[in-house]
């Protein structure tokens, strides 16, 4: 008997190490008694309400509390603020943008990948740039904007290297230039 106890409980280390590392079940998903002080503080606002939560929404809270607290300092402050900007926002404009996510996300992958390319290039320009750019496209009407998605999508249809010419050519003219660009390129879309 005393053999059995024995390899029993050095069997448990083992034993203890392998279910811990088995894929959790949602239906396991613990308790607020059995979170950690740390996670109970995260998540505080939820403490009258985890019990009752479905267990795979629990599981949920903790897999991305806990990619929140893998995050370097600077995106949880990209993060933060851009919570304060969405509860900032009116139910309208929430449900706005829930329904051009949910297009985004019926986009083809390719198309996807373009939006991102086109966003992160808006991000990388200075404010005032990016100030300007808003400030155009505010004061345009319904009409000039759908002109100018459609020259985005054909500027899109053009193979890399020669989108990659174009933007280099833009670059290099002056503002005169493009603004003689410009309307050299609405001409010659009247006379089609």
């Amino acid at each position: 008997m005393k053999i059995i106890k024995k390899a029993l409980l050095n069997a448990l280390p083992l034993l203890a190490l392998l279910l811990a590392a088995l894929p959790v079940n949602a239906a396991d998903a613990p308790a607020w008694s059995q979170l950690n002080e740390q996670q109970q503080k995260q998540l505080g606002n939820l403490l009258d309400k985890w019990d009752a939560m479905p267990a795979e929404q629990r599981e949920r809270m903790l897999n991305g509390l806990a990619r929140w607290n893998s995050l370097p300092p600077e995106q949880k402050q990209q993060a933060r603020e851009r919570f304060q900007r969405w509860r900032a926002l009116t139910p309208e404009q929430q449900a706005q943008w829930r329904e051009k996510i949910q297009r985004f996300r019926e986009l083809p992958a390719d198309e996807q990948a373009r939006l991102r390319e086109r966003f992160q290039w808006f991000r990388n320009l200075p404010p005032e740039q990016q100030q300007e750019l808003r400030d155009k496209w505010q004061a345009m009407t319904p009409a000039e904007r759908d002109a100018v998605k459609e020259r985005m999508q054909e500027f899109a249809k053009l193979p890399p290297e020669e989108r990659q010419k174009l933007r280099e050519q833009w670059q290099k003219m002056t503002p005169d230039e493009r603004r003689h660009a410009r309307e050299n390129l609405r001409r010659n879309r009247r006379a089609r």
